[in-house]
């Protein structure tokens, strides 16, 4: 059984901010955004919200500590995270949240009882260079996903409503839950 360098995403895949998003749209400014699809690509791209307002949105629910921890764990993926710790493989989170953003997301980390060190690249920057060396990754974004193709053998897209129409073959694998990726490392483990 090889032991293996695994690297998540924080936010969609550790943590689930979407309803705080929402709250803060209405909250912010009054409008109303299905916290399904809150994402910024998609919400910018309807017309739901301006760019600057997901931006104001997305910082508040990164640098706020109360929001931090209100937001609801992704099913699975404590449990989940322990037992591939147990097992002996490495996890390392790779975040789209710059450095200080990142220092709230290992503390909640911490808080639900996996201190891992978060590695935060930037909103706009890639994964790539932090992910070298990791054998396999887990997102919510397939155009996260993309630059890593050629540097991480194993790529996983968790499905959520905002993605499901974006076509992923040849980039990354589609899960629907953090089961079925647990499932997919234990056979990568023993290949």
């Amino acid at each position: 059984m090889r032991k293996l360098n695994i690297g998540l995403d924080y936010d969609s895949i550790c943590t689930d901010s979407r309803k705080i998003k929402a709250d803060l749209a209405k909250r912010l400014f009054g409008k109303t955004v299905p916290y399904e699809d809150i994402k910024s690509y998609t919400t910018v791209a309807s017309g739901l919200l301006t760019k600057e307002e997901y931006a104001t949105i997305q910082y508040k629910a990164h640098y706020t500590p109360s929001y931090n921890k209100e937001a609801p764990t992704v099913p699975g993926a404590i449990s989940y995270i322990k037992k591939l710790i147990d097992q002996g493989h490495t996890i390392r989170i790779v975040t789209g949240r710059d450095k200080k953003a990142a220092i709230y997301a290992a503390e909640r980390l911490e808080y639900e009882g996996v201190p891992l060190k978060v590695t935060g690249v930037g909103k706009d920057a890639t994964k790539r260079f932090a992910c070298k060396g990791l054998d396999d990754f887990f997102d919510d974004d397939l155009h996260k996903l993309k630059p890593l193709k050629g540097i991480v053998p194993h790529l996983y897209l968790l499905s959520w409503p905002y993605n499901t129409h974006l076509a992923e073959q040849k980039i990354a694998t589609r899960v629907k839950s953090w089961d079925e990726f647990y499932d997919k490392i234990q056979k990568v483990m023993h290949d």
